[in-house]
């Protein structure tokens, strides 16, 4: 992978992978759905209105899965990052 992939220019710090839109967000439970536009695996650090979450859980209709590929609809369950 080049360098210039890794770079998101519509995020401020120029970081990372637009991974897709948000289709839902509980952030008192945890978990968000989207359409994955990027390989995602568990254990991957996610941006999500600022705040930084790790990927705890995978589940593609109700099964939980390593690692998903681009276009997969998924629920991720995260937890937050304390910095």
């Amino acid at each position: 992978m080049t360098l210039s992939k890794l770079i998101y220019k519509e995020k401020s710090s120029n970081t990372g992978f637009y991974l897709g839109k948000v289709e839902n967000f509980n952030p008192t439970k945890g978990y968000v759905t989207f359409t994955t536009k990027h390989h995602i695996e568990l254990g991957d650090k996610v941006e999500i209105n600022s705040n930084t979450y790790t990927i705890s859980e995978l589940m593609q209709k109700n099964n939980n899965i390593k690692s998903v590929n681009i276009n997969d609809e998924i629920v991720i369950f995260t937890r937050k990052e304390f910095q």
